[in-house]
């Protein structure tokens, strides 16, 4: 179980704190909702119902796995004050929540509802589903067979050509939907992040010290300090929508409509 050590808590006020704590509760509850998933098996069932169940499950479980790694990687980062490295494990966790929720939100729930307002779900529209979900799991810029057979040279593989899901695009989409994000909007976060990942300005300013020239060491006051305390308001909110994703991706099972 993943927990904040008390020297990094002290650097925040209160009510920074009590919100930092409810953050644990969703990591280990990720975790522990991971390690009893069911165990997946390839190839998948032939039966659409249950073909489409496998992949709404393995969406599901990608997503969960990627996040934990993530989250635990972001509360080790914060625990040595590292925010330089909080700032990329963000952007990497933002851009993941970004894509799951397009692909839901864009690509998969339309198909969902037009099948629910004809009381029946078509093979058409079954196989648009697992499609669709296929996509949103194997989405890919690499050849990853060729790598892992050892042929190096061949690693660049052409995008999924139905795939037309783009992260900047997703973010402005979802900043028109829902304007903020804790104090910014999911686009300005996708470029704040970005600038703090990249080689740029952001990731250099958030290792030097708040209120004089230099570089910060663990203990001080420090440009990367502040700008968390800026931040943790659209963590907890990208992850309070993640958590609502992963419900709904469980939820449109077949065997969870038949219960």
């Amino acid at each position: 179980m993943v927990r904040f050590r008390s020297e990094f808590l002290r650097r925040f006020p209160p009510h920074l704190r009590n919100e930092l704590q409810q953050l644990l509760p969703l990591v280990n509850g990720l975790e522990l909702r991971a390690a009893s998933a069911p165990q997946l098996t390839w190839p998948p069932p032939e039966t659409p119902s249950e073909k489409l169940d496998f992949f709404l499950e393995m969406l599901w479980q990608s997503n969960v796995r990627r996040a934990v790694a993530l989250y635990r990687g972001i509360v080790e980062s914060l625990n040595e004050s590292n925010f330089l490295v909080f700032a990329v494990l963000f952007r990497a966790l933002f851009e993941q929540v970004v894509l799951l929720r397009a692909y839901w939100h864009h690509r998969i729930s339309p198909v969902m509802a037009e099948s629910a307002k004809e009381g029946v779900v078509t093979t058409a529209q079954l196989r648009q589903l697992i499609t669709e979900l296929h996509t949103a799991v194997a989405r890919t810029k690499v050849e990853w067979a060729e790598i892992l057979k050892g042929n190096i040279g061949q690693t660049a593989g052409a995008a999924t050509p139905s795939d037309t899901v783009r992260l900047k695009a997703a973010a402005k989409a979802w900043t028109d939907e829902v304007g903020r994000l804790g104090m910014f909007t999911p686009l300005q976060l996708y470029d704040l992040l970005c600038d703090a990942a990249h080689p740029n300005f952001g990731g250099t300013i958030l290792m030097m010290k708040d209120h004089a020239f230099g570089w910060a060491n663990t203990s001080d006051s420090s440009i990367g300090a502040r700008t968390f305390g800026l931040l943790y308001p659209s963590l907890a909110a990208v992850s309070n929508d993640f958590q609502r994703l992963l419900n709904l991706i469980l939820l449109s099972k077949f065997e969870a409509n038949q219960t």
